[in-house]
């Protein structure tokens, strides 16, 4: 097996100056409401129902939430400036995987829900950024405090679920 062209590229690569970075973050909670109640929330179209500000432009879904190979964009006003969203996993009621692409940076995101006790839902939020440039790289080391912001988000999320209301905007989590 002639492996030469495979061989020319990896060696280019580990030539190369520029070293990609990367950051990786796990956020967990588990919240008091089934898992039936929690899944369909992590959508593109429902997240706007809860979120404060969200937004998002369907590109591709056959019913307009979220599915496996759903293509959608988020603006600027979406963390971290424009993207372009595909989900690439989709369990119903179990996990969904996604991967976000920006000019300078990969954002992967893997949700996997788990029933916890007394109908409760065990969530977990994996998050890995990968800087595609020298911009991108900088980017991650200025990153704002993201646990703070994701746990904001999650605190939206189980405010949604207990009154079924959006958050009401405050100066505190704008």
């Amino acid at each position: 097996m002639n492996t030469e062209k495979s061989d020319a590229q990896v060696a280019a690569f580990n030539e190369r100056t520029f070293r990609a970075q990367r950051q990786a973050l796990t956020f967990e909670r588990e919240i008091a409401h089934p898992v039936e109640a929690v899944f369909p929330l992590l959508c593109p179209s429902r997240e706007s129902d809860w979120i404060p500000g969200w937004t998002a432009e369907l590109v591709h879904t056959t019913s307009g939430y979220i599915e496996e190979d759903c293509v959608f964009r988020t603006d600027d006003t979406n963390g971290f400036g424009p993207g372009v969203w595909v989900c690439c996993r989709h369990e119903q009621d179990r996990r969904a995987e996604f991967v976000r692409l920006m000019d300078h940076l990969v954002f992967q995101l893997k949700i996997t829900l788990t029933p916890g006790t007394d109908g409760a839902t065990k969530v977990e939020w994996r998050i890995l950024l990968t800087g595609l440039d020298d911009d991108g790289n900088q980017q991650l080391e200025a990153l704002p405090d993201l646990e703070a912001r994701f746990e904001s988000a999650i605190d939206a999320l189980v405010y949604y679920l207990d009154t079924g209301e959006i958050v009401p905007v405050t100066q505190s989590n704008q």
